[in-house]
């Protein structure tokens, strides 16, 4: 028995075919061989390599590549359909610019390693790989805790259950923080899904993520923000 056809998953959206710029027509069906086009997680234009790709079942052409940004290096799907005489006429790019989550706004006010962790995170949301996404997630919520403390280097050991719990206590945060130290407690349901034993779903991964950002939002952008127009005026 043969292979089953590929499908073009739902998530995958239709790309102009004038994206592929260089075709190899040695013999047919032609061969794409160079993509230009915009990554679905950074939105950098791009021009990519494409000429790994391969045809299945010689009416199926199926491409994948990484974005050449080393800030995002999200894995990046082309898959080209319905073959009339030499080229196929339909091709589509998954995940493409309309369905990815974009970078929050001010991310480039949080310290360089927040910026990178969180860039990782979100890069691997928008891949679709949200069993991923737990473990970057802790690495940058753990970040984040740790560089508010003044004392950071000192605080190696100290999980970061006990890290949450405690930074309310090393310094004025509000209400916010407080309440995430309340939900974070040990054994609770908000700490279970920073549990890199636990499955991740595409929708808690999503929430995951947003947990990031508000913090990312209340502890550097708006501080960052408030101090830029208090100079302002100062």
């Amino acid at each position: 028995m043969g292979r089953p056809p590929l499908r073009y998953p739902e998530t995958m959206r239709g790309i102009p075919l004038q994206s592929v710029i260089v075709w190899n027509s040695t013999s047919p069906p032609a061969l794409p061989l160079r993509i230009n086009s915009t990554c679905g997680v950074c939105n950098r234009d791009l021009s990519l390599d494409v000429s790994h790709g391969r045809y299945h079942d010689e009416d199926t052409w199926l491409a994948v590549t990484h974005c050449p940004n080393t800030q995002c290096s999200a894995v990046l799907r082309y898959m080209g359909f319905n073959i009339e005489g030499e080229r196929f006429t339909r091709l589509y790019v998954d995940p493409s610019y309309e369905d990815a989550r974009l970078p929050m706004s001010g991310i480039d006010l949080a310290p360089e390693r927040i910026q990178k962790s969180y860039i990782d995170t979100l890069a691997t949301l928008n891949s679709g790989i949200p069993s991923a996404v737990a473990t970057l997630a802790r690495k940058t919520l753990e970040g984040i805790v740790r560089l508010s403390y003044p004392n950071a280097e000192s605080l190696r050991d100290r999980s970061l259950f006990k890290l949450i719990r405690d930074l309310p206590q090393s310094m004025d945060l509000g209400r916010p923080i407080n309440e995430l130290a309340l939900a974070m407690r040990e054994n609770s349901k908000l700490s279970a899904y920073f549990d890199l034993e636990q499955d991740t779903d595409a929708e808690t991964a999503r929430k995951m993520v947003e947990l990031l950002e508000y913090l990312i939002e209340y502890l550097y952008v708006i501080p960052r923000r408030v101090g830029g127009i208090k100079r302002d005026f100062d």
